[in-house]
């Protein structure tokens, strides 16, 4: 994988929401529905009649990562070192200086990492549905449902009031309001141009354009890559797949070790970023992150209410508990778990963790696999 995965932003899906967090597998325990294959099968049918190559091998399936199905792709057949998975050509990017819709030069774009133009332009071809070039890749990605179920930039007010002590919330809250600068300076420009969409339309796809896109360092473009972005992610050891742009009209993935039949393939997603960043950016939260936050104190009293919404026996060596069923299935539970963990992760003190009652103090002694709480397949990081 090339040391700069994902988008480099000021500021980041799965088909289902995951009801909990979730464990690394090597082996796929594979439960996909004929409806899914039917996205999949015409996601392919464009692509490859469209010039691009898709290897036989690659299948969608809903892998078990801690009894969640999550969305994902496998290999139905063994996989040498250095197969070329996918070959996508430059006409099936979506790529951001390609954008062009009435109005976009009044528009403007103001800085680098300004994501308002691009959404606009993806919202659009959402709009024209089957009219659209990229209906078989849009109409696979997720709904702005689902991105309010787990996406933690989506945070409620209430969420964000209830976990006011932690730093994260503030800037989740930070991130909001320059998500309502964008709404007003996009509602402004709207006024003038009428186009059939609203606010809503342009969250959506900014929220998918952030969650997906790739950085192409040798082109010096953002674009969304269809099927490549479908793939998840795995600590650094469980990699298996890396991409590359070396060509200006070509973007590939290949494996980087060979594979078994049933292998879930997994892309770097930012291979240094602390778990604030791997929320804020894609929803994931490793639960052995090698790369570790700050830690500091705040009240015992905010701590109580974050060790409720968690289980009280971690496995040994994780970050932090993990969440109640409970927690899960209240409003924004995926999201309100996110920030539970991101919390006792950075505030669980050895002295609070042996007050009587608090989750982690009974830590059972099981091994797991590098685990991580995954809500989507593709995003940006903080830079």
């Amino acid at each position: 994988m090339l040391a700069m995965p994902r988008s480099v932003v000021t500021v980041a899906v799965v088909h289902l929401l995951v009801q909990g967090p979730l464990a690394i597998k090597t082996r796929a325990e594979v439960n996909s529905t004929g409806a899914d294959h039917d996205e999949w099968n015409a996601l392919k049918r464009w692509l490859t009649s469209s010039g691009a190559t898709v290897s036989d091998k690659l299948a969608e399936a809903y892998t078990t990562h801690s009894g969640a199905s999550v969305r994902g792709v496998v290999t139905n057949q063994a996989t040498r070192a250095g197969e070329v998975l996918v070959s996508i050509p430059r006409n099936l990017w979506f790529a951001e200086p390609d954008i062009d819709f009435a109005g976009v030069d009044e528009l403007g774009k103001l800085s680098s990492n300004d994501d308002l133009p691009v959404s606009i332009a993806l919202a659009l071809e959402d709009k024209k549905a089957k009219r659209s070039k990229w209906a078989a890749y849009i109409s696979h990605l997720p709904t702005l449902q689902d991105f309010e179920s787990f996406y933690v930039r989506f945070a409620s007010a209430e969420l964000l009031r209830r976990f006011a002590p932690l730093d994260f919330a503030a800037n989740v809250g930070a991130l909001q309001t320059m998500d309502d600068w964008d709404r007003k300076r996009f509602e402004h420009w709207n006024d003038k141009h009428r186009h059939d969409i609203d606010w809503n339309d342009v969250r959506l796809a900014m929220a998918r354009w952030r969650t997906r896109n790739y950085f192409l360092p040798h082109t010096n473009i953002r674009a969304l890559m269809p099927l490549s972005d479908m793939l998840n992610t795995a600590p650094r050891d469980e990699l298996n797949t890396f991409w590359d742009d070396v060509e200006d009209d070509k973007f590939e993935v290949k494996v980087n070790s060979s594979l078994s039949p049933g292998s879930e393939l997994y892309e770097s997603y930012c291979p240094t970023c602390v778990n604030d960043d791997m929320l804020q950016g894609w929803g994931i939260y490793f639960e052995r992150n090698p790369n570790k936050v700050n830690h500091s104190e705040v009240s015992p009293s905010f701590m109580h209410f974050v060790s409720k919404l968690l289980e009280a026996n971690p496995t040994q060596g994780m970050l932090a508990p993990r969440c109640k069923s409970s927690t899960l299935q209240m409003p924004q539970g995926a999201i309100m778990c996110a920030f539970a963990r991101i919390a006792w992760e950075t505030y669980a003190s050895p002295a609070f963790l042996q007050l009587p009652g608090n989750a982690a103090a009974q830590a059972e002694t099981r091994v797991d696999k590098e685990g991580l709480l995954q809500f989507n397949s593709r995003g940006m990081v903080y830079g």
